[in-house]
């Protein structure tokens, strides 16, 4: 039998899948699908690159030449439309890049600057302390006293306004590369691309594209129109994502009603960097390579709150962005010159207190020390030290242990300092933010063996009580939730677990159902371009199937009978489920995003009877969840014993406790996972999701109310799959 791939019509095969690559030719890989004497020339004039050479079977073949539209061109051998075999690539300056090509892909090059010189990616030397020459002066020899060359042109660049001469050598992203570099007003530039009056700098290869630290698309105009000026400001800055336009209206709104004159900042999206984007931004200095590593760690090995998240690094990148705005307007002489001008920068889940306005800021900004460079109008005191840090009413000292960038104001200088600290960037960014720190004078011990110390790059201070708060009532963060999905952004809440009104019953099964069950059925999806099929297996009441899909992009999947392509369930757009061939089929696919991160495990759980229900999910394999030992806490004994869960036998793959409590007082539990190195839970989200195994389970609970008289309390819990607790209350005593 021939097994027909659902993505493709009968026009395509697999060697003119188009798929995005690096390195090759045009915006993906170049095995142009179609008939080169038109297809291939209509993408020639859009995309406006050209070819010369010979081809064969319409791929280009052999020797040739491919021109890109930014300038670079490709010489060297060709097969099947990529780059195979020995080509370089040559750059507008004259710069060539020879490397061995594999498909596509450089797997063995270097490059040569356009005046000769080799660049060595490992311990390269030139201009280092043992030789200190340009390669001009290599060449022709060093010039007489006065005639010194100040860079490796004979005739310097001019140095912008706004910008000096910084002359120290420093590496950036891992290169090692050291130089001249101009820091704008002090600031180390991180895109190598900006760079100016470079010693060695300006040599570098130029192919990688910005990623981050690049002005976005500005909203609204500055000062607009019926707004009066906070005079105590010279710019107001709301960072906010494209695709939450719920949280602009609430931020427009405060705004409004303050009369605040507020420039909307495009967020940086971390959800949508893929792989090619993390390594531009460790590429350029401005991520770690070791932050990166951690990334993709499980949930339970990263460091709650301080490793980064897909939306951590967005976050971080915004508010870098902002900073880099201050220094460039600054540098343009927007503000006079002033270090000291102020600027406050907001989150679009930041809530002005009742009593906020222009008069109340100032004067509670005026009680801040005079040396001030970062100034939080509200955050969270992790470790609860911070009432020892007060140094006046309504300002304390910033440490290690405070958190969220909500709301602070910044100065020019604080600004620079930022900069400095936090690239490049290791942990999220309220903690690189408090990283740099002084010890306490006089000392004070909060452990035997630990004095506490306070933030002084940048000097910071936070007003306490607060100006403004994160509104955690309406909003979810961005930062925490993106790759620690147990993980939730309020310390105590209770949430109300489905409650049955009867126990559950083994379901019964007959004529139609029975054999719709009988039948066999696949699971097949885009993670390995629709090729295997992954079969079904009973899990009471439903079939189940699991399978490791790739993180960091969606896939799709219907599901077979029988092993054949013409029964095949799929979804319709008003939700139904049909079953059709595959003409009616093609391109009608269940989707599942798969956020950044390590392997994740797909499962789908297939109700074949009753015209058919499918769930699909995200979550830790099936072995994994069946092979924990489960145990009942809770508050009718103080949270001090726990009652084991045992197999049910109504359902399989679901447990179940029973404990008995008492009467006129409330019902709080939670799931508690024995046998694991630490005492992790299992517990609600504020909106009911299921969370955990996580230790960050500390007053997040499902919540009954008290009854009446003594009851059983009975609870099923459902690990497998999408995730399900539900309760049942009976009479003490009943069977």
């Amino acid at each position: 039998m021939n097994v027909v791939n659902p993505k493709q019509s009968s026009n395509d095969f697999p060697e003119t899948q188009n798929k995005s690559t690096n390195g090759r030719c045009g915006s993906s890989r170049t095995t142009f699908p179609g008939k080169r004497s038109s297809w291939v020339f209509s993408m020639s004039l859009w995309s406006n690159t050209s070819y010369e050479g010979p081809s064969k079977n319409e791929w280009y073949e052999g020797e040739g030449k491919f021109t890109f539209p930014n300038g670079v061109v490709y010489v060297g051998q060709f097969r099947k439309g990529e780059f195979h075999g020995q080509g370089a690539l040559v750059y507008p300056n004259g710069g060539r890049y020879q490397a061995t090509w594999e498909r596509g892909y450089a797997v063995e090059g270097r490059y040569v600057f356009n005046d000769g010189l080799l660049y060595e990616d490992r311990n390269w030397q030139y201009v280092s302390q043992g030789d200190r020459r340009f390669y001009t002066e290599v060449k022709e020899g060093l010039k007489p006293a006065g005639e010194t060359l100040l860079t490796n042109e004979k005739v310097p660049p001019p140095i912008p306004n706004g910008t000096y001469d910084y002359g120290a050598p420093r590496p950036m992203g891992g290169l090692g590369l050291g130089g001249r570099l101009c820091l704008a007003l002090g600031l180390w530039s991180c895109a190598m691309r900006s760079f100016v009056l470079p010693r060695c700098n300006d040599r570098f290869p130029k192919t990688r594209r910005p990623v981050a630290l690049r002005s976005p698309r500005l909203r609204d105009a500055d000062g607009a129109a019926g707004y009066r000026r906070w005079q105590c400001f010279a710019k107001i800055y709301c960072i906010n994502l494209d695709d939450r336009p719920e949280r602009w209206q609430f931020m427009e709104r405060q705004f409004q009603d303050l009369q605040m004159p507020v420039q909307r900042w495009s967020a940086v999206d971390g959800r949508r960097l893929d792989f090619k984007a993390l390594e531009d931004l460790v590429y350029g200095g401005e991520l770690s390579a070791e932050a990166v590593q951690r990334l993709f760690l499980p949930n339970q090995q990263k460091v709650f709150g301080m490793d980064l998240t897909p939306g951590a690094i967005g976050c971080a990148l915004s508010h870098m962005q902002i900073w880099l705005d201050i220094m460039t307007r600054h540098g343009q002489g927007e503000f006079e010159g002033d270090e000291r001008s102020q600027f406050l920068v907001v989150e679009d889940d930041c809530e002005f207190v009742p009593y906020f306005d222009e008069e109340q800021v100032q004067r509670r900004l005026d009680e801040v020390p005079q040396d001030w460079q970062l100034v939080f109008l509200g955050g969270v005191d992790a470790m609860g030290l911070q009432p020892l840090l007060q140094i006046s009413p309504g300002v304390r000292r910033v440490y290690n242990g405070s958190r969220e960038t909500t709301a602070y104001v910044i100065n020019v200088e604080g600004a620079r300092e930022a900069l400095k600290v936090c690239f490049p960037l290791s942990w999220q960014l309220d903690t690189m933010l408090t990283m740099h720190s002084q010890l306490c004078d006089p000392p004070l011990w909060v452990s035997e063996d630990m004095q506490l110390s306070y933030t002084v790059k940048p000097m910071s201070y936070i007003l306490w009580p607060p100006l403004a708060v994160q509104n955690k009532r309406d909003f979810r963060t961005d930062v925490q939730k993106d790759e620690h999905p147990e993980f939730l952004h309020s310390n105590s809440y209770e949430v109300a677990p489905e409650v049955l009104r009867q126990p559950p019953q083994r379901q019964e099964l007959v004529g139609e159902d029975l054999e719709a069950l009988d039948r066999r059925y696949a699971l097949v999806g885009s993670w390995d371009d629709w090729l295997t099929f992954h079969p079904f297996h009973f899990s009471d009441p439903v079939l189940a199937a699991e399978v490791d899909v790739p993180p960091g992009a969606p896939v799709e999947f219907q599901v077979l009978r029988d092993n054949d392509w013409n029964q095949r369930f799929f979804p319709e757009a008003d939700g139904s489920i049909r079953l059709g061939g595959s003409h009616d089929a093609h391109g009608k696919n269940w989707q599942q995003q798969v956020p950044l991160g390590p392997p994740k495990k797909l499962h789908v759980a297939w109700d074949p009877t009753g015209g058919g229900r499918l769930e699909h999910c995200l979550e830790e394999p099936s072995s994994v969840a069946l092979a924990r030992r489960y145990a009942l806490a809770g508050s009718w004994d103080g949270w001090t014993s726990h009652t084991a869960f045992v197999h049910s036998e109504e359902q399989l793959g679901t447990y179940v406790a029973a404990v008995e409590v008492p009467s006129s007082l409330e019902i709080q539990f939670q799931v508690v996972c024995l046998g694991g190195e630490f005492d992790e839970r299992i517990f609600p989200s504020e909106t009911g999701e299921i969370l955990g195994p996580s230790g960050d389970s500390f007053g997040r609970n499902w919540r009954l109310p008290a009854p009446t008289q003594p009851q059983m309390l009975w609870v099923y819990w459902s690990p497998v799959g999408k995730r399900r607790l539900s309760v049942f209350l009976d009479h003490v005593g009943a069977t």
